[in-house]
């Protein structure tokens, strides 16, 4: 029916065959108006699409490839906490120093400087990483700080809030951004308004990302060659 209103042609183009289904079924359709010209009406209903609701059909068949963007946030400058020899006994007390030491390069005050060295009564919990800090000022791990005791409570806190989250943030894209994110919620104190917290949470939250994925790698490697062992003990019987 559509190809007798072309002349009977075979292949109509879009445009004759949208002017043969106005013909046959739209025109019909309005006949209860015979005095009306509807024919501008029509071609608003038949054109009319809600830009919203307009899909490309090529996107469908062939979607595009959403790239994958790295998150630049967690520079920070440095990596030498890769090399860090953590004592297992008081690694906080440790880390924290490390962490404060790091602070002190970006800014150095005299608060800061006097937060950094407010434990001056040694205890046996300190006293290992006195010494271990100070036992060679070229080594990475020398010179650490002993900042105030709201410091060591405040990383502790970092520590509490990065184990209960890792795990779930760990399988979801930007793992970092969402560590620092979570990190600012923990409450901060420093005398020196000019202190970089913002650092301090990038250089925790990347510190703590690598020593945890390091540790996952050495119990996997553990386990497997546990499993090997195991198996090579079989095969001799």
């Amino acid at each position: 029916m559509f190809r007798l209103q072309n002349g009977n042609n075979r292949n109509p183009t879009s445009v004759q065959f949208y002017c043969a289904f106005k013909k046959l079924f739209c025109l019909n359709y309005f006949q209860h108006s015979p005095d009306a010209n509807c024919i501008k009406d029509l071609d608003s209903i038949l054109c009319h699409l809600n830009p919203a609701e307009q899909t490309n059909s090529s996107s469908v068949i062939f979607p595009e490839e959403t790239p994958i963007t790295c998150s630049t946030s967690l520079k920070i400058g440095t990596v030498d906490y890769r090399n860090l020899d953590v004592p297992e006994s008081n690694a906080l007390t440790f880390v924290c120093g490390y962490l404060y030491s790091k602070c002190l390069n970006v800014h150095r005050c005299e608060f800061c400087i006097e937060y950094g060295r407010s434990q001056k009564d040694l205890d046996k919990t300190l006293l290992l990483c006195y010494f271990k800090a100070y036992t060679n000022k070229d080594k990475t791990n020398g010179n650490l700080q002993m900042p105030h005791t709201s410091f060591y409570d405040y990383i502790n806190e970092l520590e509490n809030l990065f184990t209960k989250n890792f795990a779930v943030f760990a399988v979801e894209k930007n793992v970092g951004t969402k560590l620092i994110n979570a990190c600012y919620n923990v409450p901060f104190f420093n005398p020196c308004e000019h202190f970089d917290h913002q650092y301090l949470i990038k250089l925790f939250v990347r510190f703590r990302i690598f020593s945890s994925v390091t540790f996952l790698n050495r119990d996997l490697i553990s386990i497997r060659k546990l499993r090997n062992r195991k198996l090579a003990n079989l095969q001799h019987l």
